[in-house]
Formats: C-alpha cells, sequence, structure tokens
C-alpha cells in the first residue's frame, strides 16, 4: 500500500479531488452533492452545476513533478536523489542541490518571469472554453443538463496578484456561445472566484483549511485512482 500511496498522491484524481474540497470547505458547503464524474469532471443534477478541472503548468513542469513525485519523501539517501534528477532533467530547466543534507529543487533557475502563469492560465481557460463549445455543439447530454458551468484552475504558484487576475481576464476573447459562470484560480493559499468574466472576489484559504483538504484530497485521490483500475 505504500508503495501505491506514493504513485498516486498528487496524481490527476488528487488534484480533482483538492478541487473539490476546497470548494465545498472554503466556498459553499453544498458542494458535498457534487459527484466525481467525467465530462466534466464534478456534477450535480441536484444543484445544476458541472465543473471542470484543470492543471495551468507547461509540459516540462508536468515532467519535473514526475520526477519530485518519484524520487522525494521516500527517505532516499540526498546524493542518490540529487544524481537521479541531474541524469532525468538534462533536457529541462531547473537546479538541484544538496543543502544541510537536504535535497532542494529549483524549477526556474536565474530570473523568473510571472507573465508565463499569464499565459498558461489564459490557455487553460479558452482550451476548456473551446471543449465546452463543442460539447454543446455535439450535442452531448452531460453538459445540458446543467444551468452553471465552473472552472477550477491550479496555477500552483502564490506569486499572481489580483491585478494580475484582471489583467488575464481583460486579455481573453468571450467565446460568442457558452462560457464558464465562474472560475476559480487557485494561488496555492489564495482563491480569486471570476464570476461571469466581470467582477473578482478573493477568498483566503486558512493553513489548518489547507492542510485538512491535502490530507483528505490524498486519501480521496488514492482510493479513486484505486477504484479505477479495478473496474478496467
Amino acid at each position: 500500500m505504500k508503495e501505491g500511496y506514493e504513485n498516486e498522491k498528487y496524481s490527476k484524481d488528487y488534484f480533482e479531488c483538492y478541487a473539490r474540497i476546497t470548494l465545498e470547505t472554503c466556498f459553499d458547503s453544498k458542494l458535498k452533492a457534487l459527484n466525481h464524474l467525467d465530462s466534466p469532471d464534478f456534477q450535480s443534477e441536484q444543484l445544476g452545476i458541472g465543473i471542470e478541472v484543470v492543471e495551468a503548468i507547461s509540459k516540462k513542469e508536468g515532467e519535473q513533478r514526475r520526477y519530485i513525485n518519484e524520487y522525494f519523501g521516500k527517505n532516499l539517501p540526498p546524493q542518490y536523489i540529487k544524481e537521479k534528477m541531474e541524469s532525468r532533467n538534462k533536457k529541462m530547466k531547473g537546479h538541484i542541490e544538496i543543502f544541510e543534507n537536504m535535497v532542494i529543487f529549483d524549477y526556474f533557475k536565474g530570473l523568473y518571469d510571472t507573465k508565463i502563469h499569464h499565459e498558461l492560465i489564459k490557455k487553460s481557460i479558452v482550451d476548456k472554453s473551446e471543449k465546452l463549445n463543442t460539447i454543446y455543439y455535439d450535442h452531448l447530454k452531460n453538459h445540458h443538463k446543467f444551468k452553471d458551468h465552473w472552472l477550477y484552475i491550479f496555477t500552483h504558484t502564490q506569486l499572481l496578484e489580483e491585478f494580475d487576475i484582471i489583467e488575464i481576464v481583460n486579455s481573453i476573447e468571450l467565446h460568442e456561445n457558452f462560457n464558464f459562470n465562474k472560475i476559480f484560480i487557485d494561488c496555492i493559499g489564495t482563491l480569486y472566484i471570476i464570476n461571469d468574466f466581470r467582477d473578482i472576489e478573493i477568498l483566503e484559504v486558512k493553513g489548518e483549511d489547507m492542510k485538512s483538504i491535502k490530507r483528505k484530497a490524498i486519501d480521496e485521490g488514492i482510493k479513486r485512482g484505486i477504484d479505477k483500475r479495478k473496474k478496467r
């Protein structure tokens, strides 16, 4: 079970569960009624809500995270982790070193431009909006039964502020047909809520809530991953 736990820890299921638990804990407890399905990721006919969840990261960041999940948190010798990470990280940016018997990995060696996140978030919104419209035009029933369509985006950064979110929203050309009623942008401890592409709310997520959400999401994500494999 330990090996499966480590491999599943930060899977797609984990982030989807994290999003739902965050919303029901910090935004509206009624969202406990959401069912974890697909297209969209969370659905409730009772509430009339469908939610898509996405991570706004680059392909390289995704690869780096897979390596980190593979080697970190398993009580492996620091030098072993460093050598393995360096051998698999040759084609990617990033820097790894050992400090006081700890392994430190920096995703972005040198100066870092937060505008990277602007483009990744914008792309996530545009891509998911196009999918939403394609689903409508294909007449797939899952999306037709929801009054509200929400999008939850993980940025994996704390560096974005309200003016960044405003700039992102203002740079997006709205689709002429269907758009998300709410977009939640998760900036690790701060949740920006975009309502109908007009006003923006800011919700601070407390540290103790984050710890609880993470713990529950890991447990639920692992269980969901195991259950899906059993059905194959």
